[in-house]
């Protein structure tokens, strides 16, 4: 994770300072200093913001912390209310979006030990 600040959140209808890709994946929101947190769903993810589903009510300014899976917790601002549960999260750093996906590789062979399947015709 780059430790870069970012320049102040872009008004309304300017360009996104990254692009964004849309994901899903599960996070978790705290507020900027509090342990307790809450679940997120990541909808989309740049390098320096997200949008996600929340179950609490949040306010644009809100500084809060996001648990992303294998970066860490990550500081951001609330910056967008869309409807009753969406909101839009720009990063207090530059983070690689790339990293958050889990890298599957090897072989979908039989697990060591398992049974072999039997099939019988009926």
């Amino acid at each position: 994770m780059h430790q870069l600040e970012l320049p102040p959140s872009r008004e309304a209808g300017e360009l996104r300072a990254a692009a964004r890709r849309r994901v899903l994946m599960r996070a978790i929101m705290r507020l900027q200093g509090q342990s307790d947190g809450w679940p997120l769903t990541v909808k989309d993810l740049s390098s320096t913001g997200m949008k996600a589903r929340a179950p609490v009510a949040m306010f644009p300014g809100s500084r809060v912390e996001i648990g992303l899976p294998n970066i860490g917790w990550v500081p951001g601002e609330v910056v967008r209310i869309e409807g009753e549960d969406a909101i839009g999260i720009r990063f207090g750093v530059v983070i690689d979006p790339e990293a958050t996906q889990v890298r599957v590789s090897g072989s979908y062979g039989a697990a060591p030990g398992a049974a072999a399947v039997q099939l019988r015709r009926v």
